[in-house]
C-alpha cells in the first residue's frame, strides 16, 4: 500500500467488481476475478515497486518468469480506466528488468473467450497453449492419439512463441478432466 500511494491506488477502480463478461476486454483487464481484486498493473508506482522485486529475484539467479493469468493485464491499445495510466506494463517488464535479453518470459493466457493471444505473443514473447494441453487430455482420455491434431500446432510465427503445456492447476478446478485420468494416463500424456 505504501509503495503506491496508499490501498485505493493499489486497485483498478473496477477492481472489486466480479467480471461477468469475458468479452468485454475493460471488465477482463480491470475486474476482479475468482475473489481477487485486479492490481492497478498500470499504475507506474506499483510498476516500479514491482520491478524492484524482479530484478531482487534476478540477482538471485532466477532466469525467467511465468505469469499466470496474463490476459487479464491490459496490452497497449486496450480500453482502460480513465486513471491517467498507460496500458504499457507488459511492455515495461519486458524489457526494463535486468537482463531482460536473458530472460525466458511467458503469460498464461487460457484459450477461448476474447483471449487475443497472438497480441499476448507479440508483447511478451511466449504464451501457453491451453487448446494444446486440452487436445492431448482428450486423446489419452479417449485412448485416440492422432498425431494430425497437433503436429503443426502453434501460435505467433513459430512454434517457439508457444510454451506447451498438458495439466495446470485450472485443469483440476475448472474442467476437471485431468483429474479423472489415471497416473498412466498422466504420464502418457507427458
Amino acid at each position: 500500500d505504501d509503495a503506491v500511494g496508499g490501498h485505493e491506488n493499489l486497485y483498478h477502480a473496477n477492481g472489486f467488481n466480479e467480471i461477468s463478461d469475458y468479452n468485454d476486454r475493460l471488465q477482463c483487464t480491470t475486474g476482479q476475478m475468482g475473489g481477487l481484486p485486479d492490481v492497478n498493473t498500470e499504475n507506474p508506482d506499483f510498476q516500479y515497486y514491482y520491478m524492484t522485486y524482479i530484478n531482487d529475484l534476478i540477482a538471485c539467479g532466477v532466469r525467467g518468469f511465468r505469469y499466470d493469468t496474463a490476459k487479464h493485464i491490459g496490452l497497449p491499445d486496450d480500453p482502460k480506466e480513465d486513471d491517467g495510466f498507460e496500458n504499457n506494463f507488459w511492455e515495461r517488464v519486458t524489457t526494463e528488468i535486468d537482463k531482460a535479453d536473458d530472460m525466458f518470459i511467458y503469460g498464461e493466457v487460457l484459450q477461448g473467450n476474447n483471449d487475443r493471444i497472438t497480441d499476448y505473443i507479440d508483447a511478451i514473447g511466449r504464451t501457453t497453449s491451453s487448446t494444446y494441453g486440452s487436445k492431448i487430455r482428450s486423446a489419452v482420455e479417449n485412448n485416440m492419439i492422432d498425431t494430425s491434431a497437433v503436429k503443426e500446432y502453434w501460435l505467433g510465427n513459430a512454434p517457439l512463441n508457444m510454451v506447451t503445456w498438458v495439466e495446470s492447476h485450472d485443469n483440476y478446478i475448472n474442467d476437471g478432466t485431468w483429474a479423472q485420468l489415471n497416473k498412466d494416463q498422466v504420464i502418457l500424456g507427458w
